[in-house]
């Protein structure tokens, strides 16, 4: 077995980190899985040097002090910093500004949480005692290190960190720190665990797409009985826009115009699913297209994975990442406002959903195509909806035409006003036309 000299793995590690920095930051072409090797490094980054903070870190509207004894330690990912660990004990203060946030939020902790909440001049602080935290955030990139090597190389989080990011179906911190490097430029986007005596905390601060900051109480189910026994589950204490007015309407930064959907069940549950999406940039620099897509759904008591088959931007595949069901895919160039750029997507799994096992199958309202948030679609769309007999195929919008053909009956719809969720569904039924029905 052959072994790396000093330069040969100093080579290696530069590489890796190039991959890293090009994969999230934009650059030359990445390989094919390349950002799902780049979230497992955000999700579970190794523990680094002990930081120069004077005394406070805030985030978002929160004030995290270090206690006496604890120590600011960098996180790290493929070799870059990509947020802090608290180790140790401290104290994290919360200040809800919003007027109209105040009363939602002050009944919420009052009801729901264990912290204290004090109205001072017309703002509601709470305080809690923390025995430990971790940021993620690319902001902390200039800090100087002390000098004050950490744990032993390779250290990863705490335990009760792990703990709650091993939760099923918790969103892990990836998906944000990927997605605002490219939308955010890295500046103001943070996702903070804070792990109380009493209660663990999360702290989601986005500036930029929902330009939302919000604290929850993070939970699981604890009945042995329930078939969601340990899933985790996040309960609002309170939320505050950051930068607008709660009444304030904007786009994101793209937005779906125009959306061709082709959905093929070729036999039994199974579905192909076909979206070509025509996105349209609201404002410079647009790198990341953020849309929810299922990763799969449960099926006699099993999950039947969502798998994502391939991505192309402009005609050209590209890597992309698909986890806690949702699709990230890099744009490399960035585009510029009221450009327009191509994005298809091709998934498939077993998602016909058969309602109390009835003889009719449905894809709903939730994201079994790459479903952008409320403000990132405003779309005609065009469906066309290929099914087995004796299947009866239905869609959203005005029928375009229907054909059978070699056992499989071809519907074809289209929506000429801008629309969200659309739906598709098939059954064992006869449909009769009359003209001038209503």
């Amino acid at each position: 077995m052959s072994k790396l000299s000093g330069a040969g793995l100093a080579r290696l590690r530069f590489s890796t980190f190039l991959g890293f920095f090009f994969a999230v930051c934009g650059g030359p072409p990445t390989e094919a899985g390349q950002l799902a090797v780049v979230a497992l490094g955000l999700d579970r980054p190794t523990v680094g040097q002990a930081l120069e903070i004077e005394s406070k870190i805030v985030v978002g509207r929160g004030t995290l002090v270090a206690g006496q004894g604890a120590v600011i330690r960098e996180l790290l990912a493929a070799g870059e910093r990509c947020g802090v660990l608290l180790d140790g004990p401290g104290t994290f203060n919360y200040a809800v500004e919003n007027r109209f946030s105040i009363p939602v939020a002050s009944r919420n902790i009052d009801r729901a949480s264990k912290l204290k909440a004090n109205l001072v001049n017309g703002v509601l602080m709470t305080e809690t005692r923390l025995d430990g935290a971790v940021i993620w955030s690319w902001d902390f990139a200039g800090l100087e290190a002390k000098g004050n090597a950490g744990p032993a190389e390779g250290s990863h989080l705490p335990e009760w960190a792990e703990k709650i990011l091993d939760r099923p179906f918790f969103k892990r911190p990836s998906h944000k720190l990927v997605a605002s490097r490219r939308l955010q430029g890295a500046i103001g986007g943070s996702y903070a665990l804070l792990h109380g005596s009493g209660e663990d905390l999360l702290l989601n601060v986005d500036p930029i797409v929902d330009r939302l900051e919000v604290l929850y109480r993070v939970d699981r189910i604890r009945d042995t009985q329930s078939v969601n026994h340990n899933r985790h589950y996040l309960e609002e204490l309170a939320a505050q826009p950051v930068g607008r007015h709660w009444w304030d309407r904007f786009p994101a930064p793209l937005v779906a115009v125009h959306e061709a959907i082709s959905v093929d069940n070729d036999h039994a549950d199974h579905v192909t699913v076909k979206t070509t999406s025509t996105l349209q940039a609201t404002r410079d620099g647009v790198g990341m297209w953020r849309a929810g897509l299922i990763d799969g759904r449960i099926k006699n008591g099993k999950v039947v994975p969502n798998i994502v088959i391939s991505v192309r931007v402009n005609g050209k595949e590209i890597d992309f990442l698909h986890q806690d069901s949702e699709l990230l895919v890099p744009l490399d160039p960035p585009v510029q406002s009221g450009s327009r750029v191509t994005v298809e997507v091709v998934n498939e799994g077993q998602l016909a959903l058969h309602p109390l096992n009835d003889s009719y199958w449905s894809l709903g309202t939730w994201p079994w195509y790459p479903q952008p948030e409320w403000n990132g679609e405003f779309a005609t769309i065009e469906i066309e909806l290929r099914v087995p007999e004796p299947y009866q195929p239905f869609a959203s919008g005005n029928r375009v035409s229907e054909e059978t053909r070699d056992g499989y009956t071809t519907l074809t719809t289209k929506l000429d006003k801008p629309v969200q969720y659309p739906v598709v569904a098939a059954g064992r039924y006869a449909a009769r036309r009359a003209e001038g029905d209503e």
